[in-house]
């Protein structure tokens, strides 16, 4: 009788398969939610570093200016109604927009400014023309913001709508053009 009783004892202290399953599942759901808090957690910090370094180039593009009396891409100071753009890329000719080396490439004309001796540079450093995606920032003459339609929301350009000057990110799908994710350092409003 007392070796079947601690057969018996035995037989209940394991699991069964079913609550083994069962048990799986809970973990997996409690994983599921923990990692998509912790992904929407890094978007927040890499947007909120988006915005930070977007500060620091629109600062970056300011001391080019004083420096040289120009706007980036050699426009005439408070010259924000021209059309062309200038990718933040490092290397020449594009030189970080004129950030990095003393010469900028226009989009899309293709033409290369080369600016003034006053020139005071390197403003920035090549790591920070890059946005926590991995893509090169740009300055664009006409950020289009709004409030409806294919716009940067007006929220991220800082409440302006309308056509603005300024340095944007391609979010994090990296297209300049899915408006919804950009975020954006007005220039000129």
């Amino acid at each position: 009788m007392k070796y079947e009783t601690m057969t018996n004892s035995l037989n209940k202290k394991g699991f069964t398969l079913i609550e083994l399953l069962v048990v799986i599942a809970i973990i997996g759901i409690l994983a599921t939610i923990v990692l998509s808090s912790l992904g929407r957690a890094r978007d927040k910090a890499q947007r909120a570093n988006a915005l930070v370094e977007l500060d620091s180039l629109r600062d970056a593009i300011f001391l080019l200016e004083l420096d040289t009396n120009v706007m980036i891409g050699g426009l005439p100071l408070g010259t924000c109604n021209a059309n062309d753009e200038y990718s933040f890329a490092p290397t020449t000719p594009e030189c970080g927009g004129g950030l990095i080396c003393n010469t900028a490439r226009l989009y899309p004309s293709g033409s290369t400014y080369t600016y003034p001796s006053s020139w005071a540079g390197p403003y920035v450093s090549e790591e920070a023309l890059i946005d926590p995606w991995g893509n090169y920032y740009l300055f664009d003459y006409d950020i289009h913001c709004g409030t409806s339609g294919n716009v940067i929301p007006s929220s991220k350009c800082q409440g302006n709508v309308g056509d603005v000057v300024g340095v944007t990110t391609g979010g994090p799908d990296g297209d300049f053009f899915t408006y919804s994710d950009n975020e954006v350092a007005v220039i000129c409003p």
